[in-house]
């Protein structure tokens, strides 16, 4: 079903895509031939009963509609064509319309979900591509330098995810939201271990502000929970944190677990007793 629907939504973009190509090379082919505006007219006149649109556009639907269905239902252009028995490039003509309106928030008539799923992809990929290589959790912080220094425009893309949550966020929680649909909790990522379907990226651990991969054997993983100790017995001791660690720490399946498990109740003893 998931597949389905990404299918679905890929043939709903590509349609969007071959109707505004096909609006160009009308507009080119008028110009190749040097048509007249009456001849044009009569063309599209015929076209548009193909499609049975004898309304006025702006008897169809008004602004309200566009921007409820285009942004908030989020329908394609040519979506929003076929519901409305409307031609594909009324439809853009309606939205050049709202634009040149100066009572209408041009930001209002696009919607930039595809934008920013490109974006979250392409962060992704990179916040992976530097998991993957140096075998090491980050936290994201550092993510955030990492795709500063691998970005250069790193800056407008954070504006333009902006746009989805609220203005002044901070990038770090920008790139939490980011990577957060493929990202495992670490209980869900246990579950999704135990059960062989692992499907997603990332693994936010116990901290929430470190990321590690999913397809990380628990060895890999097991360094984060020492430096956790570490951080909550030594650096920032809190009691709590430091045996919740140690629990989660006790389901790896690692070498010598019950000699690090001996090791970590020992710095716990001395930190707290």
């Amino acid at each position: 079903m998931k597949i389905f629907k990404e299918n679905e939504s890929i043939l709903r973009e590509n349609n969007n895509r071959i109707f505004e190509i096909e609006e160009e090379l009308n507009t080119i082919v008028y110009k190749l031939f040097d048509l007249d505006e009456e001849s044009i007219k009569v063309i599209e006149d015929y076209y548009d009963k193909k499609y049975k649109n004898d309304l006025e556009i702006n008897k169809t639907f008004d602004i309200g509609e566009f921007t409820n269905e285009h942004i908030n239902n989020n329908l394609g252009l040519f979506d929003i064509s076929k519901k409305y028995g409307v031609h594909y490039k009324h439809v853009i003509e309606l939205r050049r319309q709202y634009k040149n309106n100066e009572k209408v928030i041009v930001s209002d008539l696009y919607n930039y979900l595809s934008l920013y799923n490109s974006i979250d992809t392409y962060f992704i990929r990179l916040i992976r591509e530097n998991l993957h290589n140096n075998k090491k959790y980050l936290a994201i912080n550092e993510c955030v330098t990492l795709l500063e220094e691998r970005v250069s425009n790193f800056d407008e893309y954070v504006d333009v995810l902006r746009n989805r949550t609220a203005k002044n966020i901070k990038k770090p929680d920008i790139i939490k939201d980011c990577v957060s649909k493929d990202t495992y909790t670490w209980s869900a990522y246990r579950k999704a271990k135990n059960e062989e379907k692992i499907n997603k990226s990332f693994t936010r651990y116990y901290d929430n502000d470190y990321y590690g991969l999913s397809e990380w054997s628990d060895e890999i993983h097991k360094h984060y929970f020492l430096d956790a100790i570490e951080e909550h017995t030594v650096n920032s001791p809190n009691e709590k944190k430091a045996k919740d660690v140690l629990k989660l720490f006790k389901e790896l399946d690692i070498q010598d677990k019950q000699d690090y498990i001996e090791i970590i109740e020992g710095k716990i003893k001395r930190a707290f007793h």
